[in-house]
């Protein structure tokens, strides 16, 4: 497995805009790059990258009038592994509060039979309907926000494009009860919304869903597979059972 952070970070970047990333934009001096969400107010969606830590501890005030146009609290994400510079923690005053794992893996093992379960491409309005219940189902406590994200924004699936958008639907006996968005390029596959109802887990419909969902991509074509891990949620050992590494971890920083 050839994959670095700086791919990934930049793959993800792609993969996400119109979905929760609604701007991007590098720093002329190369020390970072700006994601924001005009939707979604939490720090994965708001933050700046940082890719030289050195040069960008010298522009913070310029770097931090970015966030406060956007009525957005400064925040810094910094992997603690890159190949492409050498990483250390920011100094004080900036304190790491949370962190998320990238994890991938070359190729996927083919799916065991699992009856009573159909992995189903999201194609209509009805569907999209299903899947934006289901996410809000698997990933918000409580209702979502007022004007929140949804992972298809749209009524009718994103076709494609540059990127690849599929939308996956695990159902059981039919009944719709699991989600995982694919967003593929160039043999890459970034895996998105893996989630199930709440009433249904501790039933291997997790399991079951990335096996049958890793298994249909790589049969489209998928060569290596990437995730992020949910802020501070304990995932490593579940996704290393699917033959998922950890490239890096990374940190959010804020002051204070």
């Amino acid at each position: 497995m050839n994959t670095t952070f700086r791919e990934l970070l930049a793959f993800h970047i792609e993969a996400q805009r119109g979905m929760f990333i609604d701007e991007a934009a590098r720093a002329a001096d190369g020390s970072g790059v700006w994601i924001f969400s005009a939707h979604e107010s939490d720090p994965t969606w708001n933050l700046f990258a940082v890719l030289d830590a050195d040069v960008a501890l010298r522009h913070e005030a310029r770097i931090a009038r970015e966030f406060e146009a956007r009525g957005r609290e400064p925040i810094w994400y910094l992997a603690d592994r890159d190949e492409a510079a050498q990483t250390h923690p920011l100094p004080a005053p900036w304190r790491r509060f949370s962190a998320d794992r990238w994890m991938a893996r070359d190729g996927a093992d083919p799916a065991p039979p699992m009856p009573g379960l159909s992995l189903t491409r999201v194609e209509t309005a009805a569907d999209a309907e299903i899947f934006n219940r289901l996410y809000a189902d698997a990933f918000w406590d409580g209702d979502p926000d007022p004007g929140a994200s949804v992972p298809i924004p749209d009524s009718v699936p994103d076709a494609g494009g540059w990127m690849e958008i599929r939308h996956w639907l695990v159902r059981e006996s039919g009944v719709p009860k699991g989600l995982l968005s694919a967003v593929s390029r160039g043999g890459l596959t970034g895996l998105y919304n893996v989630g199930t109802l709440r009433s249904e887990r501790g039933r291997g419909l997790g399991r079951a869903l990335l096996q049958m969902g890793l298994a249909e991509e790589a049969r489209r074509g998928a060569t290596r597979f990437f995730l992020l891990t949910e802020r501070d949620k304990p995932l490593e050992a579940f996704y290393n059972r699917f033959g998922f590494r950890t490239v890096t971890t990374g940190g959010y920083y804020r002051k204070g």
